[in-house]
C-alpha cells in the first residue's frame, strides 16, 4: 500500500511543478 505515498509525492510535484499528462488520473483522482 505504497501508492497513498507515490499519490501525494506526484501531487506535492504537480503543484510545485505545471501539470503533467504522465499523470492525468492523479488530478482527477483527488480533484
Amino acid at each position: 500500500m505504497g501508492q497513498m505515498r507515490k499519490m501525494r509525492r506526484l501531487q506535492r510535484a504537480c503543484q510545485n511543478t505545471e501539470p503533467r499528462m504522465d499523470l492525468p488520473n492523479l488530478a482527477g483522482s483527488e480533484g
